[in-house]
């Protein structure tokens, strides 16, 4: 067969033309592939490194080829790639690289990583949060063509959890519905018309009031509508705090979590960074 592909000499033409999620997927399996090669702390911390050095040496580059900045402090991005650094973030703090797949978890995690695709691996770097405390027109609703209007994202930060608010985080392999501490069964019957989270789901509509069939069918369609595009099309309830909510908490990658800073530090290392190599 024969393979026509386009090339160029041009920096410019390189960077508008970047894939930032092909990027960050082939940067993923690679390190997946050697974890799951050689699992030991110092692999895992040499691939983090690796990975923040590639994303430093290509802002580096388009700073230096492509943009002065004008002067301006702040970080220069090229708009194909202006999403890379969250992605690499979202690796750089995922659980299983380091735990370096010493345990099960790690390692299911890890192939699924590796074998994910492009938007699969995306999906799973940075999750997608909703809030579903009180849905309102349109959110929850489906459209003509049957597929349901989502609330806008929030931010994947677990400060912008409210403590009596409920929130669906999509990770791409799984849906969690977030059930926050002061959320108690009273608030529930006040809003739902049920006693618990798991009646959601589970309660018949009869004999409810119209606000909240309405309430509990929006939240429904919203939690159908995400499994349907996970890999296992699970939907897992989680009462805050609890001992199985660590993994999910640290897809909140915005934040600061005990596998590194917040998106914030990071924009600002990497800018540090970056300057160092232009001097």
């Amino acid at each position: 067969h024969t393979c026509t592909m386009q090339s160029t000499s041009s920096m410019y033409d390189l960077f508008r033309s970047a894939d930032a999620e092909a990027i960050a997927a082939w940067w993923t399996r690679q390190a997946c592939e050697k974890l799951l090669q050689k699992r030991e702390p110092a692999m895992g911390k040499s691939l983090r490194k690796t990975v923040q050095d590639s994303v430093v040496g290509a802002l580096a580059a388009y700073r230096r080829f492509c943009a002065d900045g004008g002067g301006k402090p702040s970080m220069v991005l090229p708009q194909a790639l202006r999403l890379l650094p969250l992605y690499v973030l979202g690796l750089l703090k995922r659980p299983s690289i380091h735990r370096c797949g010493k345990d099960a978890r790690a390692v299911e995690d890890l192939l699924y990583l590796r074998s994910a695709g492009v938007e699969g691996t995306v999906r799973a770097l940075v999750s997608s949060l909703y809030d579903v405390t009180l849905l309102q027109d349109p959110y929850g609703v489906l459209s003509v063509n049957g597929r349901c209007v989502l609330p806008k994202r929030e931010e994947l930060d677990m400060q912008c959890l409210q403590g009596d608010g409920m929130y669906v985080l999509d990770t791409g392999r799984e849906v969690l519905l977030l059930v926050q501490p002061d959320c108690p069964p009273e608030r529930m019957r006040e809003r739902y018309g049920v006693a618990s989270a798991r009646d959601l789901f589970h309660a018949k509509l009869q004999g409810l009031s119209d606000s909240h069939r309405s309430a509990i069918t929006r939240l429904r369609n919203i939690c159908h509508s995400l499994c349907e595009g996970t890999s296992s099309g699970i939907l897992r309830i989680i009462h805050r705090p609890c001992t199985s909510e660590g993994d999910a908490l640290h897809s909140l990658v915005q934040g600061n979590t005990s596998f590194g800073d917040s998106y914030a530090s990071f924009m600002g290392k990497l800018h540090y960074f970056v300057k160092s190599c232009l001097m």
